[in-house]
């Protein structure tokens, strides 16, 4: 999206699996600061409520002697099944199970710039009641009906990141802000 100045993204989380890379990063030292990102694996399997926490726990588990904070991603536009997550009490059963694991490492959740004012609300309230730090703002947008999107011709598929999320992305953090500073 050269004139939008924006990429759309169709990657759909290809990775190793958690047990490779956990094990690869175990007991390394890095120089800078490493963030945990974790996200439901995008398969049919995980589309259930309970094989898409089970899976996140999974990760979380494999990887909570690793790194120096975490991020919860329930906003990945490109996996499958969606992003139950971002409703409140989905979330609140997710986060329930991995506050069960023992970190005291820092713990963001990663969020979608598509979210309406009322989902955000729910989500901060479900994250006071749990281990949850702060927030990543944002993840790609998947909407098409953007002002800022002026090529011609953009995938159907995928989200789309750069300066056509941007004032998304800056309104949900200064949104954010204004809901929770003080806390």
């Amino acid at each position: 999206m050269k004139k939008s100045k924006g990429l759309v993204v169709n990657y759909g989380l290809k990775n190793e699996g958690c047990e490779k890379i956990a094990k690869r990063l175990l007991g390394k030292k890095f120089q800078v600061p490493v963030g945990i990102s974790i996200a439901k694996t995008n398969s049919p399997k995980t589309v259930s409520d309970d094989a898409g926490i089970n899976d996140y726990v999974k990760a979380f588990g494999k990887f909570v002697t690793i790194g120096d904070y975490f991020t919860i991603n329930i906003s990945c536009p490109n996996a499958f099944g969606g992003q139950p997550f971002t409703d409140a009490k989905r979330l609140d059963k997710l986060i329930g199970k991995i506050d069960k694991i023992s970190t005291k490492k820092p713990i963001f959740l990663k969020i979608s710039p598509d979210l309406t004012h009322r989902q955000v609300d729910r989500i901060i309230e479900v994250s006071k009641r749990h281990k949850v730090d702060g927030f990543v703002c944002t993840n790609l947008t998947s909407q098409r009906n953007n002002k800022r999107i002026v090529d011609r011709h953009v995938s159907k598929e995928g989200g789309i990141s750069g300066k056509v999320v941007e004032e998304k992305a800056n309104d949900l953090i200064s949104y954010i802000y204004k809901k929770t500073k003080n806390q």
